[in-house]
């Protein structure tokens, strides 16, 4: 099998995230709490790679905000930037809901949907 993705084959994984992370709905069955980390983390594990969005947690590829000079000085922003924010937003909500008030209100807080290394 070859490792080298055909521009369709990339263009179809990209259409397939957008598509599973424009309606993340998954639910997992245990909130992270201070005892289950491991049950909780083979879940969202097992959802981000069923929804294609491991990529977007672990190795983000963050498109540029303008895609030149002329854009940043109008405010218009690039599609694709625009499209990650959205699927970003939409995944760091979700992995928040999987966690316990109790840590919620620890002051855990997050501006993306990157694990901590």
């Amino acid at each position: 099998m070859s490792s080298t993705a055909s521009p369709t084959n990339t263009v179809e994984a990209q259409r397939v995230t957008t598509a599973a992370s424009k309606n993340f709905k998954q639910v997992i069955s245990v909130k992270l709490d201070e005892t289950n980390y491991l049950q909780w983390k083979q879940q969202v594990e097992g959802v981000l790679r069923g929804t294609k969005m491991v990529r977007h947690v672990v190795s983000p590829q963050i498109p540029p905000v303008f895609l030149n000079d002329a854009a940043r000085e109008f405010g218009t922003e690039n599609p694709a930037y625009t499209e990650w924010e959205e699927q970003d937003s939409l995944l760091c909500t979700w992995i928040l809901s999987t966690i316990s008030s109790s840590l919620l209100s620890r002051g855990l807080a997050a501006d993306s949907s990157g694990f901590p290394q």
